[in-house]
């Protein structure tokens, strides 16, 4: 009798670790197509740099920045690199429907930190809206990053340009 909970244990581990249902094997192309450095910066990419891929809806007001429907992150890529973002990078719910067009932006990192913009990063962006399915979304990294953003500086008390601490009060 006290061997019937271990055996009953024995048969229900094994089951639980079967693949779920086909959802992560069926993963369907969404847009693609080739990453290329511009010319002058081909003899700047730092050994082990991360390339982030990401795509967004379309905004014809450039500070406008919606966050990412697809994301993808590769490290140390070779260029020119071809990519395919599918469905499985998606970074929204499954329900989530993919607008007609994406703009499609690639940022090769040094730090391989997708938020931080180091001096040396290198960034492009497509021209154009790309048609989901199409796999021909050339992007080209042609933008280096000169300088850190404000929001990145640090002074060096280790606090952020304009931040006051709470008051003690």
């Amino acid at each position: 009798m006290r061997m019937l909970p271990i055996l009953l244990l024995l048969a229900v581990v094994p089951a639980c670790k079967k693949k779920p249902p086909a959802a992560v094997d069926s993963a369907v192309p969404v847009v693609g197509g080739t990453v290329t450095i511009a010319e002058e910066f081909k003899t700047r990419v730092p050994a082990g740099a991360v390339l982030f891929l990401s795509a967004r809806v379309p905004s014809d007001d450039p500070m406008v920045r919606t966050p990412p429907l697809l994301a993808k992150r590769v490290v140390a890529p070779t260029f020119p690199y071809s990519f395919t973002l599918t469905t499985a990078d998606s970074m929204a719910s499954s329900e989530t429907r993919l607008p007609p067009t994406l703009s499609v932006q690639a940022k090769l990192d040094q730090d391989g930190d997708a938020i931080s913009r180091m001096p040396g990063d290198l960034t492009g962006k497509s021209t154009a809206p790309i048609p989901v399915g199409s796999m021909h979304g050339d992007l080209v990294l042609n933008e280096a990053v000169s300088e850190p953003q404000p929001s990145e500086r640090i002074d060096p008390a280790g606090e952020k340009p304009g931040h006051k601490p709470p008051h003690p009060f």
